[in-house]
């Protein structure tokens, strides 16, 4: 629990910048949304990604935001949040992602980009593995 007088970490436009918290700001969300995991569904057509808490995309998000492929570059446009859980955002593929394919997605904030409700942003993350569970050949 964070109270008053805690140490913590706070990200805006991408920058991180430790602050004390005074009288009056302790409920606010503090929990910086972070990258938890990425799936290729067995279609190949679609990246699902999930974070920590729900986030919202941004005008800008689509700039940091890259999958890189083992076979041809491969372009992302957001497509919806998923109806059952708000913590994962679906991202439609400009190409098949065959099943012999490794993936790895990447993230570099460019403020604007994805945050939380509270406008923290989500972090850089270097190139993190994906699941791939595409059955296309």
């Amino acid at each position: 629990m964070v109270k008053e007088g805690d140490w913590i970490t706070r990200v805006r436009d991408g920058v991180e910048k430790g602050i004390k918290l005074k009288r009056g700001e302790v409920n606010g969300d503090e929990v910086i949304p972070t990258f938890v995991g990425g799936v290729i569904p067995s279609d190949g057509n679609v990246l699902r990604v999930l974070f920590n808490k729900p986030t919202i995309i941004g005008p800008m998000s689509l700039l940091g935001l890259k999958l890189q492929a083992s076979g041809p570059i491969v372009h992302l446009a957001y497509l919806s949040m998923d109806s059952s859980n708000p913590n994962i955002m679906i991202f439609s593929l400009d190409r098949l992602i065959l099943a012999s394919e490794t993936a790895g997605l990447r993230y570099t904030q460019p403020g604007g980009g994805i945050t939380d409700e509270s406008g923290n942003d989500v972090p850089t993350f270097a190139v993190t593995p994906v699941t791939n569970n595409s059955t296309q050949v």
